[in-house]
């Protein structure tokens, strides 16, 4: 999480790292966060 590639927001960035923290899928309606969560392997299911 503290790479500096992603165009995170602190929420988003806790977000990610509880789920990576905790092996879970976060499930985003936002593609920029689902982007962001492929980009540093946190499992993310984007809604559309």
């Amino acid at each position: 999480m503290g790479q500096f590639n992603t165009s995170l927001r602190t929420l988003d960035a806790l977000h990610l790292a509880v789920a990576s923290s905790e092996g879970l899928t976060l499930v985003t309606a936002d593609e920029g966060l689902a982007k962001a969560a492929k980009a540093l392997a946190v499992n993310a299911l984007l809604l559309s």
